[in-house]
């Protein structure tokens, strides 16, 4: 869509004097000048000689005379009205005095005459440059209302910010007649043209519009194809809007295809899900009954179906995290209740006893703790995760530390093991998924899932959980948010596990 400027006389007579106004072409405008004073002087003093030899009267010469200098005024030359009246005075008075053998003026005729010219002619010629001046504004105005109406039209045709960023600055360079236009974003930066500009384009006129959308901050640099105030502060506005809108489709996009992700992940999981378990079940299932019916089997046979049994295990254990875990990254809300902490620590804890018969196991809950907000559930298995690590990574005999305590606007939880301290060099990465440290990789069961799967919870209650750097063991940190209670959209909360 170009814009196309409308050609009228107006214009042309315009595109002239602009070309007598510059260059070589200026003494060719003061020649045309002096010539066209020079024959206004010629044409009033004629008309004065042409009024006597037909005998008209003073009067009606005068109004004639007055007709020429007001039609010459019009021409929007100052010089050439202040000596129209001159020249109309002086004729009328040369043609027309009483004793015609001599010229005499009459001092107060002559000053009344002249004046009134000279008045006349000067309040018509400021007119007549007001006038066009206005209708020049008004033409300029019309102009820019359209290309910024053209300009308006494209960018409502982008729908992300770099191509509103493109479109800008190509547009302000080919409506506005700009040499040169730069954008810059928080993504990026947008000229057009694309090479560098001439030195003498960099000292040139330069108008600079901040602009804001969206909590972002941007501006836009436009090299000599300046427009007027007030289409520079619409041209800030639109271009605002053009990058807000656009800044909301790039969202919505991103939304949109972490929507469809998620599905997509939580379908084809489902379904792996499903066709792991079938088979796994069944070799579970020939394992358990060849360990405990055929008493024949004894010896490294008999290992060999402990060994298929463990695996089974440890298998079905590594689908289910992984369920867990991809489940948990998609949730969008948690089903949020008032939770007494003792009593999730003390369920964690007797879920884990067979476990933790050989561990010396504290508890440290001060008895006025406030209730926590969270998704029982999920707070459990959290806590579960941490509390099974440290059973893991502890020889028999060592203690472990579970204690809760509040901080300001939230409640902390922490797990204290003894033993080994872990490495600096792993520290970055036991929140990883399937990452296992390296001391534990030989000894210890596991799929490397427990804590990525516990910082998912703590994320999605807005909490954080953290590794606290402990000389004589290992210390995990859980912070939660003490806030009113949510009610979830949902009946029941749609809970990770299978």
């Amino acid at each position: 869509m170009q814009y196309h400027r409308a050609v009228t006389a107006g214009s042309i007579i315009q595109t002239i004097q602009q070309k007598w106004s510059t260059g070589a072409d200026r003494g060719l405008h003061r020649r045309f000048r002096s010539a066209r004073i020079i024959a206004a002087c010629a044409a009033l003093w004629a008309i004065g000689a042409i009024c006597r030899s037909l005998d008209w009267n003073r009067t009606t010469t005068a109004l004639l005379l007055l007709l020429a200098v007001i039609a010459l005024a019009t021409f929007r030359d100052r010089l050439l009205a202040v000596a129209a009246a001159v020249v109309a005075s002086i004729s009328l008075e040369y043609f027309f005095i009483e004793h015609a053998e001599y010229y005499q003026l009459s001092p107060l005729r002559g000053s009344v005459m002249f004046l009134s010219m000279l008045v006349t002619s000067s309040v018509s010629s400021e007119l007549s440059i007001r006038g066009y001046r206005r209708a020049r504004e008004a033409e300029a105005r019309r102009e820019e209302m359209g290309r910024l109406q053209v300009f308006s039209a494209k960018l409502m045709g982008a729908q992300t910010v770099p191509e509103t960023g493109v479109l800008a600055v190509r547009s302000m360079v080919e409506l506005f007649s700009a040499s040169r236009a730069e954008l810059r974003t928080d993504r990026a930066i947008f000229v057009w043209p694309a090479q560098a500009p001439p030195e003498n384009s960099a000292r040139g006129n330069r108008v600079l519009l901040p602009l804001e959308y969206g909590g972002r901050h941007a501006s836009l640099e436009v090299w000599d194809g300046l427009p007027s105030p007030e289409v520079g502060s619409a041209l800030g506005h639109l271009l605002e809007l053009a990058l807000d809108r656009a800044t909301t489709f790039e969202e919505r996009a991103q939304l949109e295809a972490v929507r469809r992700g998620n599905e997509l992940r939580t379908t084809i999981l489902n379904a792996v899900a499903h066709d792991f378990r079938t088979p796994l079940t069944s070799i579970k299932a020939a394992a358990t009954a060849l360990r405990t019916s055929s008493a024949a089997i004894f010896g490294p046979d008999r290992d060999l179906i402990q060994v298929i049994n463990e695996e089974a295990d440890r298998l079905e254990t590594l689908i289910r995290e992984s369920l867990a875990l991809a489940r948990l990254e998609s949730l969008g809300h948690v089903a949020r209740e008032l939770c007494p902490v003792r009593a999730i620590i003390s369920n964690v804890t007797t879920r884990l006893a067979r476990y933790l018969d050989r561990r010396r196991v504290e508890i440290q809950v001060p008895p006025d703790l406030p209730e926590v907000p969270c998704d029982r559930f999920l707070l459990e298995l959290m806590l579960m995760q941490v509390v099974e690590n440290a059973w893991k990574y502890s020889r028999p005999g060592a203690r472990i530390v579970i204690s809760a305590y509040r901080d300001d606007n939230h409640v902390g939880l922490s797990v204290w093991n003894e033993g080994l301290r872990i490495p600096d060099y792993e520290r970055q990465r036991i929140f990883d998924k399937f990452y296992r440290g390296v001391s534990g990789r030989g000894r210890t069961e596991g799929s490397g899932l427990g804590l990525a799967i516990a910082k998912s919870i703590a994320e999605a209650h807005r909490g954080a959980v953290w590794l606290e750097d402990a000389s004589d063991g290992t210390r995990f940190r859980f912070r939660l948010p003490l806030e009113r209670a949510v009610e979830s959209d949902a009946s029941e909360p749609n809970h990770p596990s299978d």
